[in-house]
């Protein structure tokens, strides 16, 4: 069933592909035209058929990160929910939007769902980042390179990792003042469950993993949470015993991920 939902999904954006000649741009940076290349009516017609298909929650998260899009001030966002809430089809409704309005929005994802998202490519890649990482890592991309000048124009960073010291040197030649903004000042919006996203400390203690998470970072505190509660699974059957067995795989999942499951093996 997911193998048939993620060849779905390139289907229906493999149209997102196709540049349309009146919309390409002047830039000489081939990253950049990359980009800015696709076909802006399609993304207009894909993105306004997903909002349909929103729901409340969904919406209000939406709006509230091209809200952010549309201003000078930046914003850090993370959008956190379990599996099946609904967040990778939210980042496609907001690449679609950035992009139908021919500005540049980065998917720098993991390789999980790098497949999946219109552009996406694996966050190594996109602005890459060293393999081994310490507390004194920073990207790796040259100076005043083609790939920083990317970064620069790019109006929305949805990414499920987070390097701010590089953000702030990149974004500071565009305001000085961005050193000392989250992120240089630039729009991005990570995500996850955190059920799922604790690190790796090799040989750590409990307390070790817990310091190294991402909600115990100095810029945690600069991070808007947006919460996604509804499992979309469940409106997909209207059959009364499919959406029991749906909803109860789904409390055990969380039940597992919680740590309150006593399997068989603890008893």
């Amino acid at each position: 069933m997911l193998l048939q939902e993620n060849r779905q999904s390139l289907t229906d954006f493999k149209s997102m592909l196709r540049p349309n000649a009146a919309y390409m741009p002047t830039f000489t940076n081939k990253l950049i035209v990359d980009e800015l290349n696709y076909n802006k009516d399609e993304l207009e017609k894909t993105h306004d058929d997903m909002l349909l298909m929103l729901t409340d929650e969904q919406r209000y998260e939406h709006d509230k990160i091209m809200e952010s899009v549309g201003s000078d001030n930046g914003g850090f966002f993370f959008l956190y929910g379990y599996g099946s809430t609904g967040k990778t089809f939210i980042w496609k409704a907001l690449s679609a939007a950035v992009r139908s309005k021919r500005l540049i929005v980065l998917n720098a994802t993991s390789s999980g769902i790098t497949a999946i998202l219109p552009g996406g490519r694996t966050a190594h890649s996109t602005l890459i980042v060293p393999i081994e990482i310490n507390e004194a890592s920073s990207l790796t991309m040259e100076k005043d390179s083609p790939r920083e000048d990317l970064v620069r124009a790019a109006k929305l960073i949805i990414w499920d990792e987070a390097v701010d010291r590089s953000m702030r040197d990149i974004m500071s030649k565009n305001d000085p003042l961005n050193e000392f903004r989250s992120f240089g000042g630039m729009r991005v919006v990570l995500g996850g469950d955190f059920r799922q996203i604790l690190p790796v400390v090799r040989k750590g203690s409990r307390q070790d993993i817990f310091d190294a998470s991402i909600n115990s970072s100095k810029i945690w505190a600069y991070c808007n949470v947006l919460r996604l509660t509804v499992n979309m699974r469940l409106g997909a059957s209207s059959v009364p015993a499919e959406q029991e067995e749906i909803a109860n795989f789904g409390k055990c999942i969380l039940s597992i991920g919680d740590g309150n499951d006593a399997s068989d093996e603890n008893k």
